[in-house]
């Protein structure tokens, strides 16, 4: 039997100005989206797409952004639902952040991501050589795009023979170790201390920090925390890596 896999890709970007101002747009388009979905208790992509398209004709971008902010405030309404149903105390939901996540009119062209601005302009990303190793498949279909502030995902589609297992695998996750048993009797455990060390190393710089101008603080908090994020990270990756191994 052939399934169907979908997996990303991520790497890291420099965005223009022009592409965050596209990104700050789309943010403020998912929260109109939201507060009119809240308005009219409507969570079906259907629904909402009937009661706000015209609404978001007022943000100056290509048509089909509109319809993927649409897609994705609700999926968020829905999980806000969900939690509601549940008892769980939450907040009414907004997107915080710039962001751009779209599955049309982008194009791969020469080692390039190519991202339409409106007016016949365009956004360049060029990618790295991992990201064009990956989509160089030709038996692969490219799926989406998702962007932040400084980082972009790749989602694309694959056709795999599915693989009968040859038995299971049991994982116990802890904060310092992971420890995993199989079916055949082997049991491993993984040192994970070091992730921690890094995250307490990071908030001891953090809290000597001292700055009276808020943004520099900002800025400066958040370049420590891209650091530490990226060597925790690269620990789970090697640990999980040799897992699957």
């Amino acid at each position: 039997m052939v399934v169907q896999a979908i997996k990303a890709v991520r790497q890291s970007h420099e965005p223009t100005k022009e592409l965050l101002d596209l990104m700050e747009t789309f943010r403020l388009m998912v929260n109109r989206c939201i507060q009119i979905g809240l308005e009219n208790n409507v969570t079906s992509l259907k629904t909402l797409s009937s009661k706000s398209y015209r609404q978001l004709s007022v943000f100056k971008t290509p048509s089909y952004y509109r319809l993927c902010a649409i897609s994705h405030s609700v999926g968020i309404l829905r999980n806000f639902r969900k939690a509601l149903r549940r008892g769980r105390k939450v907040r009414i939901p907004f997107a915080r952040r710039p962001m751009l996540t779209t599955c049309y009119g982008f194009k791969i062209l020469d080692g390039k991501l190519r991202l339409p601005l409106g007016n016949q302009q365009f956004a360049w990303i060029r990618l790295n050589q991992h990201t064009q190793e990956v989509l160089s498949d030709p038996s692969l279909t490219v799926r989406s795009v998702c962007l932040i502030a400084r980082t972009i995902s790749i989602a694309f589609s694959k056709e795999i023979a599915e693989v009968e297992p040859a038995g299971l695998i049991g994982m116990d996750r802890n904060l310092d170790n992971v420890s995993t048993a199989s079916s055949d009797g082997s049991i491993r455990a993984y040192d994970l201390s070091k992730a921690a060390e890094i995250r307490a190393k990071y908030r001891a710089i953090k809290t000597h920090l001292k700055r009276n101008d808020a943004r520099v603080k900002k800025q400066v908090f958040g370049n420590y925390g891209r650091k530490q994020r990226n060597r925790t990270i690269q620990l789970l990756h090697l640990t999980s890596k040799d897992i699957v191994r």
